[in-house]
């Protein structure tokens, strides 16, 4: 099992055991979310809430545990803006992610391609706009991407969509 570490930009760390991150989980740190560079999510964190990281734009570093046991990342979680956009320009999500809130990730510097995990259902609206991706692979467990997922993104190439066909009725597998 491992912690949450967050990073500040003058490289200043703080420890959490909270399984829900919010802004209360790094307030001892500070309680602006621009001064957060960092972040490694731990092993119990089942959830990152809405706006937690929301105007973070110095963050560039997200990870998560190897075995970690996230299933959503809320709304505007980690937003920025066009004024002040994000340097973050990877992220691998963990297979246990389930849902990616609105606007969870606009204005970020995303960019190359992103897999998503095979146990994602839920794309929030804009969750993505505005970033810099070439590539998307969307899993066949996604029943709902938000309108404006991928809006004002330029370069975006290649979207491929994984669908899942379920077996004849009779037939064996």
């Amino acid at each position: 099992m491992t912690d949450t570490i967050f990073t500040k930009t003058d490289s200043t760390t703080l420890s959490s055991t909270d399984t829900v991150i919010t802004t209360s989980s790094y307030a001892s740190l500070t309680t602006d979310p621009s001064e957060i560079k960092s972040v490694q999510i731990g092993t119990l964190v089942t959830s990152i809430s809405n706006n937690a990281f929301n105007g973070g734009y110095n963050l560039d570093s997200l990870t998560f545990d190897s075995v970690s046991q996230l299933t959503s990342i809320g709304n505007g979680a980690f937003q920025t803006n066009s004024t002040n956009p994000g340097k973050l320009e990877s992220i691998d999500f963990p297979a246990s992610l389930q849902n990616i809130g609105d606007t969870a990730f606009t204005y970020q510097k995303l960019q190359g391609t992103v897999i998503f995990p095979v146990n994602l259902e839920k794309i929030g609206q804009s969750a993505f706009g505005n970033n810099k991706l070439s590539s998307v692979t969307i899993p066949s467990l996604v029943n709902t991407i938000g309108d404006y997922a991928f809006s004002g993104i330029s370069n975006l190439e290649t979207v491929t969509i994984y669908t899942y066909a379920a077996p004849a009725e009779g037939s064996r597998m």
